[in-house]
């Protein structure tokens, strides 16, 4: 095994401890209490809102791509939506995945910083930035 391999091993295996100390030093019944209460209907609820919320978010990256000119299907910007929520959710610098994804979809590369701002002014007063490669693009 090379070093990344057993430096990968060693940060699963702190987040593992980690999650095992808390369970032994704080218990489980008010994590298990919580799940118990959840019935059908809300969770049904929960997974329709987030749907609904992925769609329309995603319908919009189509009415952008759309004023640029590009061709974006709606099921193909739903897929890269969750694609990038995902890797917003699992990178430290994910900003990066939602101006790629549109992209990818419309089979344009994003190959520079100043086409990564192209996507970031549809949040009105928001300050977006994207790691393009060699540098930060901050609009």
């Amino acid at each position: 095994m090379n070093r990344s391999r057993w430096a990968a091993w060693l940060r699963l295996l702190a987040g593992l401890g980690i999650l095992v100390a808390l369970v032994w030093h704080l218990g489980s019944g008010a994590f298990l209490d919580g799940l118990r209460r959840i019935d059908a209907a809300t969770l049904l609820a929960a997974l329709a809102i987030g749907l609904l919320t992925t769609v329309f978010s995603a319908w919009r990256w189509c009415l952008v791509a759309r004023g640029l000119g590009l061709r974006l299907p709606l099921g193909g910007a739903v897929a890269d939506y969750y694609r990038a929520l995902f890797l917003n959710a699992a990178l430290p610098a994910a900003s990066w995945a939602m101006c790629t994804a549109p992209y990818a979809t419309a089979g344009t590369p994003v190959t520079s910083a100043g086409a990564c701002g192209r996507w970031s002014w549809n949040a009105p007063r928001a300050r977006s930035c994207c790691w393009s490669p060699g540098r930060w693009c901050c609009s």
